[in-house]
């Protein structure tokens, strides 16, 4: 699945204020940096993370296939931890579970839409929309379980409780949990990338990361 990151006049300003207009396809001024990815499935991962490095908007990039390995080469956003944040958002797996108890009742294989928009408070978040049958049975599982949440998992880490207190519209909002608005905001912009462009089926390895000289 890919599906364009869309966001209106509100949005947009917040990222300016926040100082990461820079995601989301702007503009790169940071370091010139090389990437080295490991995994099996290299074939399968590029176009992912050619499409994530393009939304992410990371300048002139340049890759490279080699058997089991991968390397990008790229101007970065400019963000203090672009040498740590930007391997990381590229090579994750982005496998997407939601979890009611015990039971998984919603993957990326069930997701149609991911979104990055805010709430009537001005707080961001990831709104996924999932197929008619995945949107019942989470429906389902709220009607039932009143005082439960739904737990959202990505590469096996929590990232948002959900409680079905609050009923279940035609979006899911996956609200972050972070103190601040800042990290809010940028936690809400990598989700969305991540489910915007696809899961990569394998688990791709950071090897290495190095500055790229001027003269290249």
């Amino acid at each position: 699945m890919s599906v364009p990151i869309a966001f209106g006049g509100a949005l947009l300003l917040a990222l300016l204020l926040l100082g990461i207009n820079i995601y989301i396809g702007g503009t790169a001024s940071g370091q010139r940096l090389q990437i080295q990815l490991e995994g099996s499935c290299v074939a399968e991962a590029l176009p992912i993370i050619q499409a994530r490095a393009t939304t992410i908007g990371l300048g002139d990039p340049v890759f490279q296939e080699d058997g089991m390995s991968l390397t990008v080469e790229a101007t970065m956003p400019g963000l203090e931890d672009d040498a740590v944040a930007m391997p990381r958002i590229l090579s994750r797996s982005a496998t997407l579970e939601i979890l009611g108890g015990d039971a998984v009742l919603a993957t990326h294989a069930d997701l149609e839409t991911s979104e990055l928009d805010l709430d009537e408070n001005g707080m961001a978040y990831s709104g996924l929309t999932f197929t008619e049958d995945t949107t019942a049975k989470l429906r389902a599982y709220i009607q039932d379980q009143p005082q439960d949440y739904l737990v959202v998992m990505l590469d096996g880490d929590v990232v948002a409780r959900r409680p079905n207190t609050i009923a279940l519209e035609e979006e899911f909002r996956v609200l972050m949990e972070a103190a601040l608005p800042a990290e809010r905001m940028r936690n809400a912009a990598d989700i969305t990338i991540l489910l915007t462009h696809g899961q990569i089926p394998c688990e791709m390895s950071v090897r290495g990361v190095s500055a790229v000289s001027e003269a290249g």
